[in-house]
């Protein structure tokens, strides 16, 4: 499966909470006709003491299609040239970031309703090749993790497409993790331990 996963800042001159209400109620069916489209999910930052994070976006969408051709033919359609158009309506143009990525589930359990996220946006080591990359945090530092927080239940890495580096290229991300926790508690407990 293939996603396009768009990290997007909400637009500075209107409240969040309605940027975040357009997003969902008008935004969101538009995305839903685009051609071969096969699942899409909205991840909305949280607010107040539940937000722990320091990344500067208020949320990224998840567009899944089968395969890389499926993807680049809905990303080429007029639906989505109206669905750029209008994610100005409620985002900053300036800070949106996107990218097609794999999914590489790492590991599967089912998703609880209300359950918060972690995202982690991720840009691998200078000198290191996209490949190497890939490899190292899926069998190394994805296994780790594993083994070692018990407080995440679904985990998912989405790796950029090889073939987003052709001729020199870059993403705007090498990677996004997407990890459900089971409790804001036991995430919290891990922090600072030798795991």
């Amino acid at each position: 499966m293939i996603k396009w996963i768009v990290a997007l800042k909400y637009r500075a001159d209107q409240p969040a909470e309605e940027c975040r209400r357009y997003w969902t109620q008008q935004h969101g069916p538009m995305a839903l006709e685009l051609p071969g489209l096969k699942h899409y999910r909205q991840s909305h930052r949280v607010a107040g003491e539940d937000d722990f994070g320091n990344a500067p976006y208020d949320g990224f969408g998840s567009l899944w299609f089968e395969d890389e051709a499926a993807a680049k033919d809905a990303l080429a359609s007029p639906q989505m040239a109206a669905i750029r158009a209008d994610a100005d309506r409620f985002a900053d143009p300036a800070s949106k970031r996107q990218f097609l990525a794999r999914e590489v589930v790492m590991r599967d359990a089912p998703e609880p309703d209300g359950a918060l996220k972690l995202i982690t946006f991720n840009y691998r080591k200078p000198g290191l090749s996209p490949r190497m990359f890939q490899d190292y945090w899926e069998n190394q530092h994805g296994q780790l993790v594993l083994r070692n927080f018990a407080a995440l239940g679904r985990y998912v890495q989405n790796h950029a497409l090889l073939s987003a580096y052709d001729s020199g290229a870059e993403p705007d991300f090498d990677g996004v993790l997407e990890a459900w926790l089971t409790s804001l508690e036991a995430f919290h407990a891990m922090e600072g331990t030798p795991a």
